[in-house]
């Protein structure tokens, strides 16, 4: 079986880490941000075109996406998202606990940035340049999609809240939009949940959605290396290993998003 390209590893590399004891975002080249240079720009190949601006290598069609990272305090985070047109996606904060010190989980890929701040309840941050196949990358102009726990006044608007909460380009103007729509019926009687008739529960990709001249619904692409699966599996942090091929037994850690409008989905990020 050949693997979906939003999972192939070799095309699109991927990491992750985990921070901890944290009693600033970022001070004397420790946190965050410095993790975030190492991580995107050394180990992953993004640039950094000024500083503290990270910029994903360009895909094949020259797409591409850029991050702004601002330390606001020593708890709070600004991050700013622009799409290759240098139009403004979202910026959004996240804070951490400075005492006793935050925990910081960050996942990467070439395409994408996740950063959950595990507070009792986690601060997301979420970024992406979207797997468009089987269209033609060169065709596909609004692939670039995030959104943020809060805004740049540091209350939680709620446009961070779940999973599918996105900010896009719609129309030449940027929407914000619940994107990540079930596409299973999870309120049938008959279908109790997403799972095989062998009761093993079927990871689905990411497929967000966006609204076309004339405001037709449109699939705009996939986040790469994540999925959505079954809340009730597993918390935030827990790890489960959806079978991707014969030979690649993946491992995907859950994000402590609330589960979506249904009450059922959550979202997790590749981290082996």
């Amino acid at each position: 079986m050949t693997i979906p390209h939003f999972l192939d590893d070799v095309a699109v590399p991927f990491d992750d880490t985990t921070l901890s004891g944290l009693v600033d975002v970022e001070t004397g080249g420790v946190g965050i941000i410095s993790t975030l240079r190492t991580m995107l720009v050394t180990t992953l190949g993004w640039s950094e075109p000024s500083a503290d601006l990270f910029k994903t290598p360009l895909d094949s069609a020259s797409r591409f996406m850029d991050i702004l990272c601002t330390r606001i305090s020593a708890s709070t985070l600004e991050l700013r998202l622009r799409n290759q047109s240098a139009t403004t996606i979202c910026t959004r904060r996240i804070t951490i606990d400075t005492s006793p010190g935050g925990r910081v989980f960050i996942h990467a890929s070439i395409y994408g940035l996740v950063i959950e701040s595990l507070r009792t309840t986690s601060e997301i941050f979420q970024a992406h340049v979207l797997d468009v196949s089987s269209d033609l990358k060169s065709e596909v102009t609004i692939y670039v999609t995030g959104s943020g726990h809060l805004t740049t006044g540091g209350a939680n608007d709620g446009s961070g809240d779940h999973m599918g909460d996105l900010f896009m380009v719609e129309n030449a103007s940027v929407v914000f939009r619940r994107r990540l729509r079930r596409d299973v019926d999870l309120l049938s009687t008959t279908i109790v949940a997403p799972m095989t008739s062998q009761r093993e529960f079927v990871f689905k990709p990411c497929l967000v959605g966006t609204l076309a001249v004339g405001g037709a619904q449109r699939w705009a692409g996939r986040m790469y290396h994540v999925f959505r699966h079954i809340y009730f599996t597993a918390g935030t942090g827990i790890i489960t290993k959806p079978s991707i091929d014969t030979n690649v037994n993946p491992k995907f850690r859950t994000l402590g998003y609330a589960a979506d409008d249904f009450g059922f989905l959550k979202m997790c990020v590749r981290i082996s």
